[in-house]
């Protein structure tokens, strides 16, 4: 009878299984996820064998802790900043090494180290489901009222790169003013502002006021700024450049009105100067944005005045002012 005797190498311990021994879910870096790698028998471990992960741009490597003389192997990762991947799994069939270690059975065969193929059943993508992620939600807001208004509540639009939880109505930073009101939930909250009182109201977030899944708490916003104004501007004076002199027909001479804050003007607001038997019509010509604007008046046939000077105190034409914008409209 013959008797066929297998070399010790066909025998040698494979690897049967890879699974994270760590929860599923998302981590941020500095957190250790813990992977499990099963062998088809017993093993003993000399050195710091590693597992290469596949973590994007740099590869993380984790990190041979325990279980020589079992058959199941301990590995830890500990996350880096930069670290991402959507389901974490080792690099390639090869990424088990040994690091001037060793793996082998009681007999001192060398264990086989090729591992599932990633993705493949018993890998570690497979059968566990780790999501790496170091990037902060970044923080972003948006006037939805006008910057400049005489109503009550501003509204601001605060976007987060990503969902987040834990933003309240307490998490904004706010000077002369309150939250009111919040809405929302995900990567986008409506913020109510009631203000104090007349003046700038100043809108931040500050860093760490929502955190991501992976607890990323957020980047701070830059600091947008409303202004609350409910006083409207009036007029202060109204003069000629140049302030004197005698025109004809055809001339033009600029007129000057100043009011007591900064005004926008949409279209072209117009006003009525005394000129006789038909009255002259200024119109506007330029200076929005400021508090002085300049109106145009060109001398018709038939106008006359000793004293230029506009027909009333309403003599200003505009079919519509708006305090909260601050802004002339013809």
């Amino acid at each position: 009878m013959a008797i066929c005797i297998a070399p010790l190498s066909a025998y040698a311990a494979s690897v049967t299984n890879v699974s994270a021994a760590t929860p599923n879910g998302a981590y941020r870096a500095g957190s250790s996820i813990s992977i499990d790698v099963s062998f088809s028998a017993n093993v003993t471990v000399t050195g710091a064998p590693q597992l290469q992960l596949e973590t994007g741009v740099s590869d993380g490597i984790a990190t041979y802790l325990s279980g020589s003389g079992t058959s199941v192997l301990r590995f830890v990762y500990t996350v880096s900043s930069g670290h991402t991947t959507s389901d974490l799994d080792y690099q390639a069939q090869s990424s088990l090494s040994l690091a001037g270690g060793t793996i082998t059975t009681t007999d001192d065969t060398a264990a086989n180290l090729t591992l599932p193929s990633p993705g493949a059943a018993g890998s570690l993508s497979a059968n566990s489901d780790i999501r790496i992620d170091t990037t902060a939600p970044t923080t972003t807001l948006q006037a939805m009222t006008p910057l400049v208004t005489n109503s009550v509540p501003m509204r601001v639009l605060v976007t987060f790169s990503e969902s987040v939880s834990g933003f309240t109505a307490a998490s904004p930073t706010l000077t002369n003013g309150t939250v009111s009101g919040i809405s929302g939930s995900g990567a986008s909250y409506t913020l109510d502002i009631t203000p104090t009182t007349d003046g700038n109201v100043t809108v931040q977030i500050p860093a760490l006021a929502a955190f991501d899944s992976a607890q990323n708490g957020n980047t701070a916003s830059s600091t947008l700024t409303l202004r609350y104004d409910t006083v409207q501007p009036t007029v202060v004076r109204v003069t000629a450049s140049p302030t004197s002199g005698a025109y004809r027909a055809g001339l033009s001479v600029n007129l000057i009105v100043v009011f007591t804050e900064a005004v926008t003007v949409v279209g072209s607001p117009s006003f009525t100067v005394e000129t006789g038997a038909s009255d002259g019509t200024a119109t506007y010509l330029s200076g929005s944005g400021t508090t002085q604007l300049t109106f145009r008046y060109t001398v018709q046939s038939g106008h006359t005045s000793a004293d230029l000077e506009y027909t009333a105190n309403n003599a200003l034409v505009l079919t519509n002012f708006s305090p909260a914008c601050r802004t002339l409209k013809n």
